[in-house]
């Protein structure tokens, strides 16, 4: 179809959550009042992803993902757009990823962007994009998703945008406690350094890392220098003395 219009009252508000839209229009999109704010939701497989067709104050998304959309979001250019910890997959861009609108965004993690993706006009903070664009705190890398086939946009502990994100920025967005998954958004890896603004080891896009993803510890490593030498014989000695 031509889209999916979901309309608040002028002055009003309208709020969307863990939802999935999906659909090979050419514009399906929402079209809401004066203010939107759309949380944990996956765009997939669309021409515009969000289209405003009437005057805005605010659109916020945040924990959000899109997928193999062609634009972003489109409308008129009075709004303020923020994306927040959202996840950018396959963005063709063929007619600008953004139309008409100059939107902000920070602790965003996108692969597979052309160069539309960035413009004048275009606010980019604390993200990892697979090319420079100006702003306070991007990262110039490979996303690293666990398993991009599988739809698994989760970063892997290796990923340079894990706990790398501005978490001043989430909690002004009025911060959530569960990602795009559903788990716990905030959540410090341990043997990962905190490169974000503030150092409290929030990732970049909708979803935390979980510890269950990094590389097994060698147990045998004892004082974890990473080798097996006489050194872990005598911290085992100190842990048996101290009555492990």
């Amino acid at each position: 179809g031509t889209g999916l219009p979901l309309v608040s009252p002028q002055g009003g508000s309208l709020r969307i959550r863990r939802c999935v839209i999906e659909g090979d229009g050419t514009n399906v999109g929402i079209s809401p009042g004066s203010d939107a704010r759309i949380e944990n939701t996956v765009f997939r497989r669309l021409g515009r992803a969000i289209s405003i067709g009437s005057p805005q104050n605010r659109l916020t998304a945040v924990n959000c993902v899109f997928v193999d959309v062609d634009a972003v979001v489109g409308g008129v250019n009075n709004t303020v757009f923020d994306f927040v910890n959202c996840t950018f997959v396959n963005i063709a861009g063929s007619e600008g990823t953004w139309t008409a609108v100059d939107p902000r965004l920070v602790n965003c993690v996108a692969r597979g962007i052309n160069v539309n993706f960035y413009r004048a006009g275009v606010t980019i903070n604390s993200s990892l994009l697979p090319f420079g664009v100006p702003g306070a705190g991007n990262i110039v890398g490979q996303a690293q998703f666990v398993n991009t086939g599988a739809g698994d946009y989760r970063l892997l502990p290796t990923s340079p945008g894990v706990d790398a994100a501005d978490a001043a920025a989430f909690e002004a967005a009025g911060a959530l406690v569960r990602d795009a998954a559903g788990a716990v958004r905030v959540l410090d890896l341990a043997g990962v350094p905190n490169s974000g603004a503030d150092a409290l080891g929030l990732d970049m896009g909708a979803f935390e890392t979980p510890a269950s993803l990094l590389p097994p510890l060698c147990v045998p490593d004892l004082n974890k220098d990473g080798e097996l030498t006489f050194d872990d014989i005598q911290a085992f000695i100190a842990a048996f003395n101290a009555g492990c």
